[in-house]
């Protein structure tokens, strides 16, 4: 009998501890919440593109200096900190740090000070969070990564041994549809594994009173991207989580010829590797059964091959 009581004595004993030392990380969380939102503030008014990140970088490494804590480039402008001991095995919080190039519209006093690059995503708040880690909490690595925004600025980072010593690794992302103080989580995959593609379909430019004479590439064009949107609809499980966007179209401005080139692309997600690889091969094979037209497929990029 004394074995189990001890054991449920100390299970109890561990879960009052842990309780009290959430009270205590979440009272001096609080303490610090002007700091990170000034340090959130400051990098929003000053959004900076994939692997463009100096600035922020600059300014995370200087706050951890502030800190004392050790810390290093990695992936041209991404950050690695170890705080505590710097022995591993470690514990990692991964934060991105990248803007978009969208142009901000609401009028506050910290609005991007930069023309058409703005922190639309919420990487300025990720980052502001993982600094406020760095001043609460102990022995574990930080990962400030660049190029999120489809720069693959991870898996530059790992090669650079970023994820060295880690046995295991944490990141979140703010959501506008979630009250403030709530955390959501559920088992499996939560972010897409993601590639951009882009194509050219070339034709044979004429006039628009001959048609029969020329190669229309915008009617090729058109009946390659509606058969990509049946790679969803008509091939793949209806429980498995795809997407195909074609997201930019671009051909000739006469209003009175046949284009000589039409030119497409867009971005193929999955929720497993597997699928996006699929994806990858029967976009080929779709686009290069398109007949009456010459079709040269450019790239096929594979950035970000990686489910989160």
């Amino acid at each position: 009998m004394a074995g189990p009581l001890l054991l449920l004595v100390f299970l109890f004993l561990s879960h009052a501890s842990a309780a009290e030392y959430g009270e205590e990380l979440l009272r001096r969380a609080w303490g610090e919440r002007e700091w990170m939102v000034s340090a959130r503030r400051r990098i929003h008014a000053h959004p900076e593109l994939a692997f463009r990140e100096h600035r922020t970088s600059a300014l995370v490494r200087e706050e951890l200096e502030r800190l004392g804590i050790r810390n290093r480039a990695v992936a041209g402008t991404g950050v690695v900190a170890d705080v505590g001991s710097g022995a591993p095995p470690f514990v990692a919080l991964r934060a991105d740090m990248d803007a978009l190039p969208l142009q901000e519209l609401v009028e506050w006093e910290h609005k991007s000070k930069v023309d058409g690059v703005m922190h639309a995503c919420g990487h300025d708040v990720h980052t502001a969070m993982l600094l406020g880690a760095a001043k609460l909490l102990s022995q574990l690595r930080l990962l400030f990564q660049p190029a999120e925004e489809g720069g693959a600025g991870a898996s530059h980072m790992i090669k650079e041994g970023a994820l060295d010593g880690v046995g295991a690794i944490f990141a979140m992302h703010v959501d506008y549809r979630i009250p403030t103080g709530v955390i959501a989580a559920h088992p499996g995959p939560t972010q897409a594994a993601v590639c951009f593609f882009e194509a050219k379909i070339e034709g044979k430019t004429g006039l628009a009173e001959t048609p029969h004479l020329n190669v229309d590439p915008i009617v090729a064009a058109s009946f390659t991207i509606l058969s990509l949107q049946q790679l969803i609809s008509r091939e793949d499980d209806p429980l498995h989580s795809q997407v195909v966007s074609v997201t930019y179209v671009k051909a000739g401005n006469a209003l009175d010829a046949t284009p000589a080139i039409v030119e497409f692309g867009g971005t193929l997600r999955s929720i497993t590797t597997e699928g996006l690889y699929r994806l990858q091969k029967r976009v080929k094979e779709v686009s290069k059964i398109m007949h009456h037209a010459r079709l040269n497929l450019l790239e096929l990029f594979d950035r970000n091959i990686a489910v989160f």
